[in-house]
């Protein structure tokens, strides 16, 4: 079974579509922040796309995420980039990721001491707007490669990024 959590109008066939409120499509309502409603281990893909910005208890939510996932499941995880304008102008987000952000969260991280659980790999690229800013398909690819100096430096300024684009491997 296939899962997408924070669903809101963006209804998807092949997946169970869950949201805090009911709207036309969701299928199951629950809060993200007070536990998911599901056995342990029972979906194989977890999508979650702008959803994560908004929780309380970010470790929470990515623990609970993890429980219900198969072994060798994947959570598809799409967040405002920190220097995207959206990340703060919007009052409902309540976390601003990097790059790094989620690396927390996996085995490899020095200090995933603080959760008791821990993805195994993790693949993560930043995403910037194209469209009318054409350089930034140029951009894209480059910072990719040097997503820490992009975040550190006056890059991020120049190169405001829109997103952080994550698949987590159980």
């Amino acid at each position: 079974m296939k899962l997408q959590v924070g669903c809101g109008r963006d209804v998807r066939i092949g997946y169970l579509n869950l949201d805090k409120i009911r709207l036309q499509g969701v299928e199951i309502v629950a809060d993200l922040e007070r536990g998911l409603p599901f056995a342990a281990g029972c979906f194989t893909e977890i999508i979650a796309f702008n959803i994560l910005e908004h929780v309380e208890d970010l470790p929470a939510v990515m623990a609970d995420l993890y429980r219900i996932l198969t072994p060798d499941g994947s959570l598809h995880i799409k967040v405002p980039h920190f220097t995207h304008r959206g990340a703060f102008s919007d009052p409902t987000h309540k976390n601003f990721c990097t790059y790094d952000t989620f690396f927390y969260f996996t085995r490899d991280f020095s200090w995933n001491y603080y959760f008791n659980f821990a993805f195994t790999s993790i693949h993560a690229k930043i995403i910037f707007p194209k469209g009318k800013q054409i350089y930034n398909y140029l951009v894209e690819p480059v910072m990719n490669r040097i997503p820490v100096i992009y975040e550190l430096t006056f890059l991020r300024s120049l190169f405001p990024a829109h997103q952080v684009d994550v698949v987590l491997k159980k």
